[in-house]
């Protein structure tokens, strides 16, 4: 389930020598949890009741444990502050980079197992920026490498089940 992650994606690779890089570096985290959670949302309400129920709770885990992802990075975003102006609210509105309106029709199966493989494929490529941002932190902030790491575990979890749901789906639609 390794994807390449595009270039633009992942941040300098030179390891942060002070708080500046190294909030830097978790706001580009903050950005992609953001969106990872909107994307969530929008396939949550995809799979608003029918036939797939169990993608719908699964999809209420994923959005779940982004925010909670979120919540935690903001939070060690705000730590990193030495003047203390940032809040958690002005750390994830400041990575907020789009918001995706959520759909008003009940999705068609293959519309669904589209969406599902896009939220397979945005954890992964999470995963990725955070497990790149978590080795080059690894010796500056390690309790950060630390919170970077169980987030990871967490949507690799979220991902394989994710994906096992989806096959199962599969093989049980007419």
């Amino acid at each position: 389930m390794k994807t390449a992650v595009p270039r633009q994606h992942l941040v300098d690779v030179a390891s942060p020598s002070d708080t500046t890089a190294l909030r830097n570096y978790l706001r580009t985290i903050l950005t992609h949890l953001v969106d990872l959670h909107d994307e969530g949302k929008n396939a949550d309400v995809l799979f608003g009741g029918g036939k797939s129920a169990a993608l719908h709770r699964h999809f209420d885990g994923v959005v779940e444990s982004a925010l909670k992802a979120i919540e935690i990075v903001a939070d060690r975003v705000c730590a990193l502050d030495p003047h203390n102006e940032l809040t958690r609210r002005t750390a994830v509105q400041g990575s907020r980079r789009s918001s995706l309106a959520a759909p008003t029709a009940v999705a068609i199966a293959t519309e669904a197992a589209k969406s599902a493989a896009d939220i397979v494929r945005r954890i992964v490529t999470v995963r990725e920026i955070i497990g790149a941002v978590g080795n080059r932190i690894r010796d500056d902030d390690p309790l950060a490498a630390a919170l970077l790491c169980r987030i990871n575990t967490v949507l690799e979890t979220q991902a394989i089940t994710l994906q096992n749901l989806t096959v199962a789906a599969g093989r049980n639609s007419p």
